[in-house]
């Protein structure tokens, strides 16, 4: 069982105070570990296809192919 009170300063709450800390930042850091993976992840997927983009951006231009990378970007953006 979690329990947690509300302390006051001068009749305002100014924390949480939980009395089972350990359990509580746990699944605190657990939830937050599995955000960032997630972030992280948009993140390489958007880089990769930055360099990509970089390194034969005279083959895209050459083919007209900005439309096509540019809906990509902005996919990849949208996810992150």
């Amino acid at each position: 069982m979690i329990v947690f009170r509300v302390t006051r300063s001068q009749g305002v709450p100014n924390g949480l105070h939980f009395d089972n800390k350990p359990v509580v930042l746990g699944i605190v850091g657990g939830v937050m570990g599995r955000m960032r993976g997630s972030a992280v992840a948009a993140t390489d997927e958007r880089v990769g296809l930055m360099t990509e983009i970089i390194s034969n951006i005279r083959t895209i231009k050459l083919n007209c192919l900005e439309y096509h990378f540019r809906k990509r970007i902005s996919a990849a953006r949208r996810s992150q």
